[in-house]
């Protein structure tokens, strides 16, 4: 018999199924927590999901020819074979399966619960650096999605920082951004970090990052940790650009909205369209990079080394000739 993947989830040609419009009403129960999974074994999954006029169960199976089927006790269910309640439960049962392989068994884990927050071997507070990540997780019917991912690197484990006893936190930073070596060595810790031990950020840093990591464990309950991006504006906590688990370059906030100005530049054959703002005081053209909505609420743009919020609405509009 074969077993439930996510791969197998996220590929299931959806779209044969049901409409466009459900497999977007679908994505968005799926972000807004609607989701319940009730029972999973290695060929079979039950889940609930919670409609405007109810609650329906999805169940996840295979028949005799090892092909999945699923099916909905919703009343488009139950008539089509194809819903928004399953979409929304695939994505979800797609994640806890992704979630639960990183899983170690119960024993280790309790172990490395004792280790999460660091402490020496004498019993006191060692030494750690706590940094996050933005990375792009893809789930399936073409729909991606940022996230802030929290982890620290133990000085006792990279010898940079054991040996960074004179630097203050934003020395440290800068020392994880020059030199990344530290990427192989990062840990996700499973509870929250002592603010005690920390060595690059203030104890209301290490707060917002416990906060983080408490909302990025929630499996059943997706949070936005986007939304946090406004305080990690304020907060000193080091943040670095994902591409998969490959650390690239930090990236900086803008504190305030940014406020950009439309140009439009003509020469003897066309005309075209730019977008320019200014950053801490420096001007920037977007025409120039890639520009990259990572999110809508609240908005955020990824533009080079930069994420920032622009205005809702473009007041300045300039032609250049």
């Amino acid at each position: 018999m074969p077993t439930l993947t996510s791969q197998i989830l996220d590929s299931f040609p959806s779209r044969y199924h049901t409409s466009s419009q459900s497999i977007e009403r679908g994505r968005e129960y799926f972000f807004q927590g609607r989701v319940t999974l009730i029972d999973h074994e290695s060929d079979y999954a039950l889940c609930r999901v919670r409609g405007h006029s109810g609650n329906y169960e999805v169940s996840f199976e295979f028949n005799d020819r090892g092909e999945l089927q699923f099916f909905c006790t919703c009343p488009q269910g139950e008539a089509m074979g194809g819903c928004k309640h399953i979409v929304a439960a695939s994505l979800s049962l797609s994640r806890h399966i992704r979630n639960s392989k990183s899983t170690k068994t119960w024993k280790t884990k309790l172990a490395t619960l004792f280790e999460a927050k660091p402490r020496s071997s004498s019993g006191g507070i060692s030494k750690y650096a706590a940094l996050l990540g933005l990375r792009r997780d893809t789930f399936g019917y073409g729909y991606d999605r940022y996230s802030l991912v929290p982890y620290i690197v133990k000085a006792n484990s990279w010898q940079p920082l054991r040996e960074a006893k004179e630097l203050n936190a934003h020395e440290i930073n800068d020392l994880l951004d020059r030199n990344r070596q530290w990427t192989g060595l990062v840990e996700q810790p499973y509870q929250g970090t002592n603010s005690a031990g920390c060595i690059n950020t203030s104890p209301e840093g290490v707060g917002f990052f416990n906060i983080i990591l408490s909302t990025s464990r929630s499996y059943y309950l997706p949070i936005n940790t986007l939304s946090y991006l406004p305080l990690l504006s304020r907060a000193s906590v080091p943040l670095f650009l994902m591409s998969g688990n490959t650390f690239k370059h930090r990236l900086q906030i803008a504190g305030e909205i940014i406020d950009p100005c439309i140009l439009f530049e003509r020469d003897a054959e066309k005309l075209t369209l730019q977008i320019e703002f200014e950053i801490n005081g420096q001007k920037i053209l977007a025409g120039k990079k890639e520009l990259r909505s990572i999110s809508n609420d609240p908005p955020y743009l990824l533009f080079d080394t930069f994420l920032i919020s622009f205005a809702n609405e473009i007041r300045n509009v300039s032609n250049k000739r």
